[in-house]
């Protein structure tokens, strides 16, 4: 019994010892924020349920970072310096982000050296004006204008219109 508490012990300590330099790499440092905006004025998503892709070359790194957008629209990602590749999928917000000739979500090149705001232009499909809320006799009412952005075959028709209290 003793021997293999010792054995379990030496094999415990010689891991801790080994794996320290191997795993201490620095943390990434760069910050790279932002929000999703049509003609400057950020958009309103679903939080933590829209999407978006960072690839960066080499590393040994083949697949996407993916990271939400929060409820107001902006994102943040801590990340190392260097180029990465940003996207949003096609299908994904209350959006359509460019796309390239095939109809591809479009790549948006991003070089980072330091902290980097970028606001990220989209086409929304609606945008929601002068919005108006009231509340009296325990009622709570609500008031909007609706202006349609997207036209023609990319169009989406609003489905259902519901007023959220929290």
């Amino acid at each position: 019994m003793a021997i293999k508490f010792n054995y379990i012990l030496t094999v415990a300590i010689a891991a801790t010892l080994f794996s320290c330099k191997k795993d201490n790499y620095k943390p990434p440092t760069t910050i790279l924020s932002g929000k999703v905006v049509y003609k400057g004025e950020a958009l309103q998503l679903e939080n933590n349920q829209v999407p978006y892709q960072l690839y960066q070359d080499g590393f040994g790194k083949v697949g996407a970072i993916t990271q939400t957008f929060a409820q107001d629209g902006s994102y943040s990602s801590l990340l190392f310096d260097g180029q990465y590749k940003l996207i949003i999928p096609n299908g994904q917000g209350p959006f359509i982000w460019k796309q390239n000739a095939a109809g591809d979500p479009d790549t948006l090149i991003v070089n980072l050296k330091g902290n980097q705001n970028l606001d990220l232009e989209v086409m929304p499909y609606y945008m929601i004006r002068t919005p108006q809320l009231a509340a009296a006799s325990g009622k709570v009412t609500g008031t909007f204008k609706i202006e349609k952005i997207i036209t023609g075959a990319n169009a989406k028709d609003i489905e259902n219109v519901k007023l959220y209290i929290n």
